[in-house]
C-alpha cells in the first residue's frame, strides 16, 4: 500500500510512498511541530484514507493546506540536516531503505516548493 501526496491534479504533481514510510514521516512531523497538532492529525487521517490533496485544502481551509506544506518541508529539512535515521513502525533502524527515502524525501520538498501551484482554468 501507498499514500501519496499532491499539489494539483496531474501525474507529476504528486508524490507517492510506502505506507510504513509515511507514517515515519508524520512521526517526524510530530515530533519537529508538536505546536501543531491539527497539521499532525490532518497528516494522519490522510494517511489512512490513502493520501492528501493539498490543491483541495487549498480551497477549504487555505491556511491549514499552507502550514501542512510548510510543516512537511521544515521537517524534511530538518531529517536531512540531522541525519534522522528511517525506523520501521517499531522504533527499529531500517537502513537498507535510508538513501531511497531520502532520495524520495528530496522529491517531495522539490514538490512542495512549487506549492500552491497555479492552473489554468
Amino acid at each position: 500500500m501507498s499514500v501519496t501526496i499532491s499539489i494539483a491534479p496531474t501525474s507529476e504533481d504528486t508524490w507517492i510512498i510506502r505506507n510504513s514510510v509515511y507514517r515515519w514521516l508524520v512521526a517526524r512531523v510530530a515530533d519537529v511541530h508538536a505546536d501543531q497538532p491539527d497539521v499532525v492529525e490532518q497528516l494522519t487521517i490522510s494517511g489512512y484514507n490513502g493520501g492528501i490533496s493539498l490543491e483541495h485544502h487549498l480551497q477549504d481551509s487555505p491556511e491549514l493546506a499552507l502550514r501542512i506544506a510548510d510543516s512537511l518541508r521544515t521537517t524534511i529539512d530538518y531529517i536531512r540536516t540531522h541525519a534522522v535515521p528511517l525506523t520501521d513502525d517499531s522504533g527499529a533502524p531500517w537502513p537498507e531503505l535510508q538513501s531511497q527515502v531520502y532520495a524520495a524525501l528530496d522529491d517531495l520538498r522539490l514538490l512542495l516548493d512549487r506549492f500552491p501551484v497555479v492552473t489554468d482554468p
